[in-house]
């Protein structure tokens, strides 16, 4: 499943901990929401052949050298907006029609008893076009 809304469960796994947790919150009238799920990620990578084209770039990374690093990690951030977000993903995002609208990055190993990763995830609010904000925020 592509998006999942927030009044309804799912793990870590497919929505990331944020979401997760958000989604527990439900008794407490939260406002309503969708979720883009790992699923829609690995279809977004597969549909832009995008697990072999930062494969490669990982490869040629030298982690003695920030310059390195920071220059392919902006490679890949290009890469990943150039791609174009499939139909289903996209058919997802148009579901999605309210007045205040925030697009945030979740990820499987946030928001753990033992760790802790606040700040590091994107966030868009009321963003002028949710498919960039969605790229944006992969």
């Amino acid at each position: 499943m592509i998006g999942v809304s927030l009044q309804e469960d799912a793990d870590v796994a497919r929505v990331g901990g944020k979401a997760a947790n958000l989604m527990k919150l439900k008794r407490f009238n939260i406002p309503e929401g969708i979720c883009i799920t790992t699923e829609a990620y690995d279809l977004f990578c597969e549909k832009n052949g995008l697990k072999d084209k930062i494969a490669d770039m990982v490869t040629l990374i030298d982690y003695d050298d920030t310059k390195s690093v920071e220059k392919a990690s902006k490679k890949i951030r290009k890469t990943i907006f150039e791609a174009k977000i499939p139909k289903e993903i996209k058919e997802a995002i148009k579901s999605v029609h309210y007045e205040h609208v925030a697009v945030r990055s979740s990820a499987e190993l946030e928001d753990l008893p033992e760790a802790s990763f606040a700040g590091q995830q994107e966030t868009y609010i009321n963003p002028a076009s949710l498919e960039d904000a969605v790229k944006r925020s992969l």
